[in-house]
């Protein structure tokens, strides 16, 4: 009889056993599982940071190319070519007389 009520034990123990062995499995895949969602989700914010990041710069890009066509435009309009050359190069027509002004003093 001693035999068998420790055979009984012993499969009472190890039935115990096990359900702590399977519930740590469990608890440990739940583990695993949320971790690897948590990667995801942040993986997911990071792309999503970086679409707006990126739509933002798009615009920016847009808005100086519509600068420069417009600009573009003013190639053959012959004020604008007699503008820059009077203001951004400093030249003058022939026979007219270059004056240049000291700076204003404070």
């Amino acid at each position: 009889m001693a035999v068998s009520g420790r055979l009984v034990e012993f499969q009472k123990r190890l039935r115990q056993g096990l359900r702590y062995a399977v519930l740590a499995t469990l608890v440990g895949l739940v583990g695993v599982i949320g971790y690897a969602f948590y990667l995801q989700i942040s993986v997911v914010l990071n792309l999503h940071q970086a679409h707006v990041q990126l739509q933002a710069e798009i615009q920016v890009v847009e808005q100086e190319n519509e600068a420069l066509n417009q600009e573009l435009q003013l190639k053959d309009d012959t004020e604008y070519l007699e503008y820059l050359a009077r203001n951004m190069l400093g030249l003058i027509r022939s026979g007219e007389t270059k004056i240049i002004l000291p700076p204003e003093m404070p």
